[in-house]
């Protein structure tokens, strides 16, 4: 496959995967996330009971713990030339 294909099919995956995660976030209440899908995969439930699985785990909660503390740390954002790396 191309490679320039290759490299957009991860991007949008990567965006789909970060908007997923954001609409999870929006709810305190764990369980009301997972009865509100978003608007993307309404009709996919069982793609979004995967996805709210995944962001329950325990291994996904100790990753983000570990990956925020990392973040805090950082004494600057990274940025590579005149284009920010966090946009």
């Amino acid at each position: 496959m191309n490679r320039f294909v290759e490299h957009q099919m991860l991007i949008t995956f990567k965006e789909f995967r970060t908007d997923c995660h954001r609409h999870f976030k929006k709810y305190s209440d764990p369980e009301e996330a997972r009865a509100n899908p978003p608007n993307i995969l309404v009709g996919r439930h069982e793609d979004w009971y995967f996805l709210w699985d995944h962001y329950v785990s325990r291994a996904f909660q100790e990753q983000s713990r570990t990956n925020k503390a990392a973040r805090q740390k950082q004494p600057y954002n990274h940025n590579s030339g005149s284009k920010l790396f966090l946009q």
